[in-house]
């Protein structure tokens, strides 16, 4: 497995964080792309979860797509999240996708799984106050995608196991 990041850019005007994860799956290709689908509807039908000091109300609108080829599976997703209450103003931009596709040079490790985001976060701060603020936002919407993440693979791993 080899990870990097959320890491930190600026693009003009524009600060983003991205992460990439390369991951090598022990199962047959066919299965895992399976899996891998079934987790993430799973995870994003699930209802809310506390963070933090206790539960924060965000609005997300997510959308998802496979697109199964030969040799290869994609899904991509962008997700919209509406801060509410104490995050009120504030909102943020994500996009990703993950290949799944066969290891041709390691029969041990039949399947590799490459997952890419980028997460955008918009907010109206204008104070230092309110830029830290709008930084607790972002960092509470990006541990969300992670902890997404780590559920997903967790789901997908005891789908796999079933299967196997």
């Amino acid at each position: 497995s080899y990870k990097v990041g959320p890491i930190r850019k600026r693009d003009g005007d524009v600060e983003y964080l991205e992460s990439l994860d390369v991951l090598l799956v022990p199962h047959d290709f066919s299965l895992t792309c399976s899996a891998m689908w079934q987790a993430m509807v799973q995870v994003h039908q699930r209802p809310g979860r506390e963070q933090y000091r206790g539960p924060v109300d965000v609005l997300i609108h997510l959308v998802t797509r496979r697109y199964v080829e030969a040799g290869r599976t994609v899904m991509v997703w962008r997700a919209m999240t509406e801060g509410e209450d104490e995050f009120s103003g504030m909102h943020s931009d994500e996009f990703g996708w993950c290949v799944i596709r066969p290891n041709q040079s390691n029969p041990t490790m039949p399947t590799v799984m490459e997952t890419f985001a980028r997460f955008i976060p918009m907010s109206v701060a204008s104070h230092v106050e309110d830029k830290a603020h709008a930084d607790q936002f972002a960092m509470f919407v990006v541990t969300s995608g992670e902890d997404d993440g780590a559920e997903i693979s967790r789901m997908m791993e005891a789908l796999l196991l079933d299967d196997s």
